[in-house]
């Protein structure tokens, strides 16, 4: 009987990768035992752990509390101020065209496959909730934006929703009115 390893021409000192390919453990050549790890790899591999560990860990002196105060936090600078309580009819109008132009952009992402039936309807309840809370202030605009969110309720900003189509107009001719065109940017391949 022979020997498997008899009369086979075999290289006896190259490692032979395991069934588990380049990820796995080398094994010798005859025995099949797993071999040591080389060296470089073996100090590469603690010291990586040493220093995820290390920086995984603080010292006792850093998780004692101290009686030095806190650093003061410094205010924002003035242009970083919030919005004004009372927005201008340019603020509102402003606010408009990016609803408006968020379910345009939308729609037509839907209508080219682009966004899924899910995707949609998430962005139409958001512009459907800026509509609601919008910040409108004593606007000269009010009353049409005002007339514009009852018909929302009615039955929100999609274009079968005409008192809403119809509210829309009063809201553009008030803003044109008060200076301040609705304006709404298309996507590439909308024309835009």
């Amino acid at each position: 009987m022979i020997h498997p390893n008899q009369g086979a021409a075999t290289n006896h000192d190259t490692p032979v990768k395991s069934a588990l390919g380049s990820g796995g453990t080398e094994t010798g050549p005859v025995s099949g035992r797993p071999m040591r790890p080389s060296l470089p790899r073996l100090v590469i591999t603690l010291t990586t752990l040493a220093l995820a560990l290390a920086a995984c860990t603080t010292s006792p002196a850093e998780r004692t509390p101290s009686n030095e105060a806190a650093p003061a936090t410094t205010a924002p600078p003035a242009e970083a101020a919030s919005l004004p309580v009372d927005p201008d009819d340019r603020h509102v109008c402003g606010q408009v065209s990016a609803l408006q132009g968020i379910l345009y952009r939308s729609d037509w992402e839907h209508d080219q496959g682009l966004i899924d039936e899910t995707e949609y309807a998430s962005r139409v309840a958001a512009v459907e909730d800026g509509w609601k809370y919008l910040a409108i202030g004593g606007t000269d605009i009010r009353p049409a934006i005002k007339d514009a969110q009852r018909a929302l309720t009615a039955g929100g900003v999609g274009y079968d929703n005409t008192e809403f189509r119809g509210a829309m107009e009063k809201v553009a001719r008030a803003c044109d009115a008060a200076g301040s065109l609705i304006a709404i940017g298309a996507l590439p391949g909308q024309g835009g």
